[in-house]
Order: structure tokens, then C-alpha cells, then sequence
């Protein structure tokens, strides 16, 4: 897989944590779609534009990751493989067909259990015993590709929101 084209998607602490592991095991990183509030200064989370600057990989952001123009992008681009870790944009038909790898997702959330966002959130409010991070393809099916692996956590009973954030972000960049 080293020698495989990857295009990373993501941000927050997820996918910075994952693109700082693919950096320091020299996977090759051909760019990088970034979230749109990824260059806030008031953001309580690391830059993954300020880690692609630093280790001198290319920084894409379009408000539509589907465009015309995006798509164009990355054919040219052309990725054996697209991770996204943690990317605030939905990939349509149209993104997913174009590495010859496939698509990989790494989903915050047991799939079968909480898809799409805030799956950390919907775990207090559903009151789950477990929770846990999977890697799964991409398909049109909002986190319903098949799995690659999956790792399980038991929630605490004293444990917040953000306690399953930043618990599930480890659990998820270590199974990454």
C-alpha cells in the first residue's frame, strides 16, 4: 500500500492524526481535500493544512467536492486510493469510481449502529452501552460500505460528549 497514490480527505483531530501517520510511515500522499473552517484561527482542534504546508503536500478545498471542477481535479490527480478521515462532504458516484483502489472512510461510530454525523453525539443521547470506530469503503450508502475493521469500546457511565469524542478519535486513528 506504500507505493499506492493517496488522496486524503479530513480534518479536526481524526484526520490530522491520520495524516500525521501516513506522513511518518511515507505512504504517499499525492494532496489533500480539507474541511472548509480547516484554517480558522479560533479552532480548537490541529491544522491538517498547516501538516500538508509543513511536509510540503498539496491543499484543496472546494465548497462541493462532486463539482465539475473538483472531479476534474482528481483525475488528474489520479489516486490509486482516497482516504477520508473525518471530511465534512458526502462523496457522490461520481468521486467514489475514480481511484482504482476504492474509496476507504473511517467512521467515528459502530456503522450498524450510528450513521452519517455526529454519531459520538447520538451514542449519549441514545444512551448506547458501546460505541467504537469502523473503516469501511465508501459506497452511496452513507457508512454502509463494506467493513474493513472495526474496533468496539464500552461507553462509561460518567463519560460526556466530548469524552467520546476525543476516546473514539484515539480508538479510530489506532485502528487508521
Amino acid at each position: 500500500m506504500k507505493n499506492k497514490r493517496i488522496l486524503f480527505m479530513g480534518g479536526k483531530n481524526v484526520g490530522y492524526g491520520c495524516l500525521e501517520y501516513l506522513i511518518e510511515n511515507k505512504y504517499l500522499i499525492i494532496g489533500c481535500y480539507i474541511n472548509s473552517e480547516d484554517t480558522a484561527t479560533n479552532r480548537w482542534y490541529d491544522s491538517v493544512t498547516e501538516l500538508c504546508l509543513k511536509h510540503q503536500i498539496p491543499v484543496f478545498y472546494y465548497p462541493d467536492v462532486n463539482s465539475f471542477e473538483s472531479e476534474k481535479n482528481i483525475q488528474k490527480l489520479s489516486p490509486d486510493i482516497i482516504t477520508v478521515n473525518y471530511y465534512d462532504q458526502i462523496l457522490k458516484q461520481n468521486i467514489i469510481s475514480i481511484p482504482k483502489n476504492g474509496c476507504l472512510n473511517l467512521h467515528l461510530a459502530l456503522s450498524q449502529v450510528h450513521r452519517g454525523c455526529y454519531p459520538t453525539t447520538w451514542s449519549i443521547i441514545r444512551g448506547d452501552k458501546y460505541t467504537g470506530a469502523t473503516l469501511h469503503y465508501i459506497t452511496e450508502k452513507i457508512d454502509g460500505g463494506p467493513i474493513v475493521a472495526q474496533k468496539k469500546i464500552k461507553i462509561s457511565g460518567d463519560w460526556t460528549g466530548k469524552d467520546i469524542y476525543f476516546k473514539v478519535t484515539d480508538v479510530g486513528i489506532a485502528l487508521f
